[in-house]
């Protein structure tokens, strides 16, 4: 499948991080402004909130969760007032480490702070999957279906979901013989989503079959 756009400006960014970090290998060269933000971080001098946030996302880039939590848990301590992106933030962070209940903790405090903030629904949405089907939790579920909802709400109002997004609001759809509405939003889904891993490449094909049997 062709990479689309935001995905090859995602692995852009990323193998761009990597080379400005300096954090993965001596072998490459330094960007000077990230050197000396990691010099003032590792001596406990960094105040810069956002540097810091920057720095959260570069360690855990390169794999190295502990100085990610350790940045990120530094920004969110002296960032005031704290806003919905403040917490988003943290919990996206959490979710990425795969400290799933302690994320949820931080984007839902996110959402109620924000009621425009889909992205934070949108981390909820993906955390609360991986706990229903991974540990059985359904006394989630009906906070998981509520979320896929506020989320289709902003997809009405024109908002441009992340493409996954489409898969899970498809499947509530399905799960509800609701053939019209899951159809739509499995072929968006199928349209605009590349799959990174073997749990969305059988995302995919369910959907595609889906799609195959309503034809």
């Amino acid at each position: 499948m062709k990479m689309n756009r935001m995905s090859m400006y995602v692995l852009l960014l990323g193998l761009s991080f990597l080379l400005l970090s300096g954090i993965a290998t001596a072998n490459v060269s330094r960007d000077p402004i990230i050197d000396e933000w990691e010099r003032q971080f590792l001596n406990g001098e960094l105040r810069d909130i956002e540097a810091l946030w920057t720095l959260a996302s570069l360690y855990l880039l390169v794999g190295d969760t502990n100085m990610s939590m350790k940045a990120a848990t530094t920004a969110f301590e002296m960032e005031e007032p704290k806003t919905s992106l403040t917490y988003r933030r943290m919990g996206i962070l959490l979710f990425q480490t795969d400290q799933y209940d302690a994320s949820l903790t931080y984007l839902r405090h996110a959402a109620s702070l924000s009621p425009d903030d889909y992205w934070a629904r949108y981390h909820i949405v993906l955390a609360l999957d991986y706990l229903i089907n991974r540990t059985g939790e359904l006394r989630l579920l009906p906070e998981y279906e509520q979320t896929i909802l506020e989320l289709q709400a902003f997809e009405r109002q024109g908002v441009k979901l992340p493409s996954l997004a489409y898969f899970y609001i498809g499947r509530y759809y399905a799960d509800r013989g609701q053939i019209a509405n899951a159809r739509y939003y499995y072929g968006e889904f199928v349209k605009l989503h590349d799959p990174t891993t073997q749990e969305e490449a059988r995302y995919m094909i369910n959907a595609i079959n889906y799609l195959k049997a309503y034809e």
